[in-house]
């Protein structure tokens, strides 16, 4: 959360308190990241 509101400061924007509350009600991420040869196989 903390990068989030650093990057959101350096653009110059400002989040809502809901913004934020939606943010932290997320369910966090579980399992391994990619690889770079399957992120390879991805669009980006």
């Amino acid at each position: 959360m903390a990068h989030l509101e650093d990057n959101t400061a350096a653009d110059g924007g400002e989040l809502t308190a809901a913004q934020i509350e939606k943010l932290g009600n997320l369910t966090p991420t579980s399992g391994e990241r990619l690889d770079v040869a399957a992120m390879g196989l991805s669009d980006r």
